[in-house]
């Protein structure tokens, strides 16, 4: 269960780590959270801000607003890394399927453009269930380690990222 764990601190718990240092770092330099050697208090206002009110407010971007859409907090952080690794998995898979140029042009259709949209739907779907979607992911019989180390890495991302950078 040891090797099991540091697996899951190195492919989940780190990257769900890097990327909420990453987006709480970005949304404190923003404005958008002030810095708080409180872990309970940036937790607090991480809740403020996928609050429905400002879900309504178009600034910070594209990740941003992601992040915001998928609830913020952990739920939302891990919701954001799914739905980067379904889209990247599946333009991946898109490109790869073209033999050229020519071929790419040539399937360029209205119905090409619908079958995206589809997809992306069908992706936020898959982003907001997470957790169905990394359970089956994931060759595990001790599938609560995963969750537990990707837990850890956003504890450790937030507070890292939300601690004070200077003394004032």
């Amino acid at each position: 269960m040891i090797i099991e764990f540091l697996e899951a601190m190195l492919k989940a718990g780190l990257p769900v780590g890097a990327v909420t240092f990453a987006m709480v770092y970005w949304a404190i330099s923003n404005g958008y959270l002030s810095e708080s050697d409180n872990h309970a208090e940036l937790q607090k206002q991480l809740k403020e801000m996928a609050k429905k009110k400002n879900r309504s407010e178009k600034k910070g971007g594209f990740l941003y607003q992601k992040w915001v859409k998928f609830g913020g907090g952990f739920y939302g952080v891990v919701a954001l890394i799914t739905y980067a690794v379904v889209e990247f998995g599946e333009i991946r898979e898109f490109f790869s399927n073209f033999e050229g140029l020519g071929h790419f042009i040539d399937t360029i259709s209205f119905g090409m453009l619908v079958n995206f949209f589809i997809e992306s739907i069908m992706n936020f779907v898959t982003a907001i269930s997470w957790p169905a979607y990394w359970i089956n992911a994931i060759d595990s019989n001790q599938i609560w380690v995963w969750f537990v180390a990707a837990y850890l890495g956003y504890l450790g991302g937030s507070r890292l990222a939300g601690m004070p950078m200077s003394e004032e």
